[in-house]
């Protein structure tokens, strides 16, 4: 249930306004986070990393595979993200992605799979750990997010 402080926390680290997802839209400067969430937008998993300097490392999409899940099928197959690094290009399952304008890009999802977005140039060592090398928070521990995986 998203009421109360669980609501307010929920809204500072994901949103979707005009069906347009976007994380972490008003968590403070100087705060490390991660989160795995169901979307705003109906059956869709996301979870997403952050450092304290304010950098995205991550973000993690999946739509609920009906067999393996037991869940409905899905209908929606095409997600609108708010880029997180802006002027940077965006990779999306390892291939870069265009954004329009606004910064937004699309993301086609397959039922069951997970699609990892990153900024374009992180190197594997950005993910996962802050300015001093220590490890930041994790990106991805629950079972949902670690199937598909290769």
């Amino acid at each position: 249930e998203n009421v109360g402080g669980a609501a307010f926390a929920n809204e500072m680290l994901l949103q979707a306004p005009r069906g347009i997802l976007h994380v972490f839209p008003s968590l403070p400067p100087g705060f490390a986070a991660s989160f795995q969430l169901r979307a705003p937008l109906g059956p869709l998993l996301v979870s997403a990393a952050r450092l304290a300097t304010g950098e995205v490392t991550e973000i993690r999409l999946r739509l609920p595979d009906p067999d393996a899940d037991g869940g409905p099928a899905v209908v929606r197959t095409e997600c609108a993200v708010f880029s997180p690094w802006e002027g940077s290009s965006v990779l999306v399952d390892g291939k870069v992605t265009d954004t329009d304008s606004a910064g937004v890009f699309r993301v086609f999802l397959a039922e069951g799979a997970v699609h990892v977005i990153q900024r374009a140039g992180a190197m594997p060592s950005d993910v996962g750990a802050g300015a001093s090398g220590s490890p930041a928070v994790s990106t991805c521990a629950s079972a949902w997010c670690q199937r598909g995986k290769p």
